[in-house]
């Protein structure tokens, strides 16, 4: 059994980004569709930038064919696609997490500062009861947010990845669009 077994550098050796060879700059989207397409049935994002993360994960659930759906205790679930129309009904964490296990589309579930819930017990299990059920399914849970508390129940089932601020090159190209913009048609939009 290979699972939690790591090398002799403390790497698992079970984890499917095993002698990947990425550095800072490499596209955490790429990350996250090797975990996705190895059904890791949760991950964890850890980022400040929220916005940024959610237009990564669409962009893969692009590219992977799959529907990305988008939650948060606010709002309830939201389509990217049709973000004019809230499902404030699925605002509660187990009823969201129900509908998770019901749903039989391939999908990436976002679940937006889910941490707080994970204080109750109930939420805990049935977070448990979902990631088993994944294992086996065309579906992903991706917990979002700018802080990681994992509880001591959910720590096997958990794989956590760090959303980096953006490189230099990143930047530059992002500054380059902007430049472009202006010089095309005198005038652009800047998202600070």
């Amino acid at each position: 059994d290979m699972a939690g077994r790591r090398d002799k550098r403390g790497c698992r050796v079970d984890d499917p980004t095993y002698g990947v060879r990425y550095d800072k700059g490499t596209a955490v989207k790429q990350l996250l569709d090797i975990y996705v397409r190895a059904r890791y049935p949760l991950l964890w994002v850890v980022t400040p930038e929220e916005q940024r993360a959610v237009e990564e994960i669409v962009a893969l659930g692009a590219e992977q064919r799959k529907r990305v759906l988008l939650w948060s205790g606010t709002v309830g679930l939201v389509n990217p696609a049709l973000a004019d129309r809230e499902d404030a009904a699925k605002r509660d964490p187990l009823t969201l997490l129900k509908t998770i296990l019901d749903d039989n589309e391939p999908c990436l579930w976002v679940l937006r500062d889910f941490h707080p819930f994970l204080k109750d017990p109930n939420v805990v299990r049935r977070l448990r009861e979902v990631a088993f059920r994944l294992q086996s399914s065309n579906k992903t849970v991706i917990l979002l947010g700018p802080v990681l508390k994992i509880p001591p129940e959910l720590e096997k089932e958990i794989t956590v990845v760090d959303f980096e601020l953006p490189t230099a090159a990143q930047l530059q190209v992002m500054l380059d669009g902007i430049i472009d913009a202006f010089q095309r048609g005198g005038q652009g939009q800047v998202n600070l």
